[in-house]
């Protein structure tokens, strides 16, 4: 769909695995790359809390494994990089730029954001409005709360401190960020007190119901957010071990 689309650029939040495991992710990045090859178009990931963790060879998978096996999906465009995260930012269409930032904390759900990542997005956003150019920002974790009761999870659920981080973000100009991690649909919104805006777009998991994904257009006059579900599957693509009635469903 996203071949077909219009769209140039596919931004993807995190847990892009179950496990972290070595196949799992070599066999994503094959597709990935086969896919860019094919079409030309723009892939950009970023880690989520389930994609370092483990791994199938007995060893484990680290940041600078996860950073070679997507170099061709973000970090060999990057424009800046933050040494300690696999945090990144790169050229967007137009005058756009993302900000993509890994907050997780490594073979945990939670998630932090160190005073030296602080000063690096402080940085970027700087640089950003020296060029000339919006930043987008893509976390795994969320920015605002969607659910009433979201903040008793703590930094599990959202960013940690995460009214501090949006605040920032809204201060420095970071208008728009796109989370997954709840596995849920919501679009949440706060004002600072100094009067900014920030928003948080987060998109559900391609395979939890009801399979959502994102198609949004930025442009100067406002930002349009269009959601798809994947409503088809070819069940001969599946491993082996379901059943004919899960097939049926």
């Amino acid at each position: 769909r996203f071949e077909a689309s219009g769209a140039q650029t596919l931004l993807i939040a995190g847990d892009i695995s179950e496990n972290g495991n070595w196949g799992e992710h070599l066999a994503i990045a094959e597709k990935l790359r086969e896919f860019k090859q094919r079409t030309g178009k723009k892939i950009f990931v970023i880690p989520g809390n389930h994609d370092i963790r483990t791994s199938a060879s007995g060893g484990r998978l680290d940041p600078e494994d996860f950073i070679d096996i997507y170099a061709d999906f973000g970090y060999n465009q990057a424009l800046a990089r933050h040494e300690g995260s696999c945090s990144y930012t790169a050229k967007l269409d137009g005058g756009y730029r993302l900000l993509a930032l890994d907050a997780c904390i490594y073979r945990e759900d939670g998630s932090a954001v160190s005073p030296g990542l602080i000063a690096w997005i402080q940085s970027q956003a700087a640089q950003a409005k020296l060029d000339g150019k919006q930043l987008i920002g893509m976390v795994h974790h969320n920015v605002l709360e969607h659910f009433g009761i979201e903040s008793i999870g703590g930094n599990l659920l959202c960013l940690d401190n995460y009214r501090q981080m949006a605040t920032m973000f809204a201060d420095l100009g970071i208008k728009y960020w796109l989370t997954g991690h709840e596995h849920a649909n919501d679009i949440s919104t706060a004002v600072s007190q100094a009067g900014n805006r920030v928003t948080d777009i987060e998109t559900g998991s391609l395979i939890t119901y009801p399979n959502a994904y994102r198609e949004i257009e930025f442009a100067d006059s406002a930002v349009t957010v269009k959601t798809g579900y994947i409503d088809t599957l070819d069940t001969g693509l599946l491993p082996p071990g379901f059943s004919s009635e899960q097939l049926a469903m």
